[in-house]
């Protein structure tokens, strides 16, 4: 897979929670939605996220082909900033919430992008209908001052699961 561009940071989307030691099985399917389950069931459970410094972030997932044993990896792409790697250009790196509900993205200095992810079940729709995913609900962006040194969601609270926590390490 050429992407015409250097990779500057990669992360996974993840679409199902894991946990070591369980395994996970598909519900039965009644015989009216078993076309529908067969494809999500198909379908892969995780997105990698890339910023390239061509400007652009992918969204990649792995598609079985029709021969056995053969992977067809789906590309889509959205720009997010300009070709380069200036200190204000965004792709400098990116972090995904433990739950896959949001996203961020930095510049190497002042400015960050969040963005709020689309449920799981969206997504998988998208790629059930053979579409370019588009894993991006709402964004906004943000200036702050000083050199971003690291940026990394945090788990919630048990108690306040719905609650999005983001940390960023600046140096002004």
């Amino acid at each position: 897979m050429d992407f015409h561009a250097d990779i500057r940071d990669a992360k996974v989307i993840v679409g199902a929670p894991r946990h070591p030691g369980v395994d996970v099985e598909a519900p039965q399917a009644s015989s009216s939605s078993s076309q529908e389950t067969k494809l999500r069931t198909d379908l892969p459970p995780d997105i990698l996220v890339l910023t390239l410094d061509s400007g652009y972030m992918a969204f990649v997932y792995a598609r079985n082909c029709s021969q056995q044993g053969q992977v067809d990896f789906v590309v889509s792409k959205q720009r997010i900033d300009s070709r380069g790697r200036h200190p204000t250009h965004l792709g400098k790196s990116v972090a995904v919430d433990p739950r896959s509900r949001a996203m961020a993205v930095t510049a190497y200095q002042d400015s960050f992008r969040l963005y709020s992810l689309r449920p799981m079940s969206e997504i998988q729709q998208q790629m059930a209908e053979g579409r370019d995913i588009n894993p991006i609900k709402a964004e906004k962006s943000f200036e702050v001052k000083g050199l971003i040194l690291h940026m990394e969601f945090l788990y919630p609270s048990p108690n306040d699961p719905e609650h999005v926590i983001l940390l960023l390490f600046l140096i002004e």
